[in-house]
């Protein structure tokens, strides 16, 4: 036996060389492959979840939520989603648009509204969102909610709005001490984020934001454009008292 005590025995310096390059070339290979594997793993994983979000998102824009505070009929075939923010001053009047809206078409339509406080600009926004929430856990959130619009002015320009709440929910007769404590409650403060950030989610830019069907409004539409939308959009759901002419 022919021993190379450095190659070992029976093994030729070039045979040793070319040995290691078919391994490295090997190694080359399959490392590719590998990475190629896991690259479409990770594709595929964010695509699904990307695929996902759009799914969940698409089904929040089209019906109405568990947590979702509503007017009209819970299952009313057409749905208009407002996102809007109570420091908002077109916010304020597109609200007595709203109560147009629900007091011509009542139960045929279903109306919800989302928070979605520009914190940045409007520093009393997220607060008055709890304040609203608050009045909810005792029976009252459309009380406060129109409260807040109506008399935005007094409040948005006051000292510290706290006070200011705190004497609407007085003028609603609720428990003073029970809507304190509820402004702090983690939960509600989750809703209202959580209201936000299914705005982020449909692409909200500014307040209001109008969704019908699940489609967003391309502007802040007047009555008739509004109207002319919700018709629409009744007589695509069968409604066989939509107007036809509808402007």
């Amino acid at each position: 036996m022919i021993r190379n005590r450095r190659y070992g025995p029976g093994v030729h310096p070039h045979a040793r060389l070319e040995l290691k390059q078919r391994l490295w070339r090997s190694a080359v290979i399959w490392g590719t492959i590998a990475l190629g594997v896991v690259g479409s793993v990770v594709g595929i994983v964010t695509f699904s979840h990307r695929s996902s979000a759009k799914e969940q998102m698409s089904l929040a824009l089209s019906k109405a939520l568990p947590s979702d505070w509503r007017r009209g009929a819970g299952n009313a075939k057409v749905l208009l989603i407002e996102y809007g923010d109570y420091q908002c001053a077109p916010c304020a009047a597109y609200n007595l648009m709203i109560e147009r809206v629900i007091a011509e078409y009542g139960s045929r339509i279903t109306f919800v509204y989302r928070h979605f406080p520009l914190r940045r600009i409007h520093r009393y926004a997220d607060l008055a969102a709890r304040a609203a929430e608050a009045a909810g856990r005792q029976g009252r959130y459309w009380e406060m909610h129109t409260l807040l619009y109506q008399r935005q002015r007094e409040w948005a320009n006051a000292q510290t709005a706290l006070a200011v709440f705190e004497s609407y929910a007085r003028l609603l007769g609720l428990d003073q001490a029970r809507f304190a404590a509820d402004l702090k409650d983690t939960v509600l403060v989750s809703k209202v984020e959580s209201d936000y950030q299914t705005g982020l989610h449909a692409e909200v830019d500014g307040t209001p934001t109008f969704y019908v069907q699940g489609k967003k409004t391309t502007i802040a539409p007047s009555y008739p454009q509004l109207r002319r939308l919700l018709e629409e959009a009744l007589r695509h759901a069968g409604d066989a008292m939509a107007d036809s002419k509808a402007p």
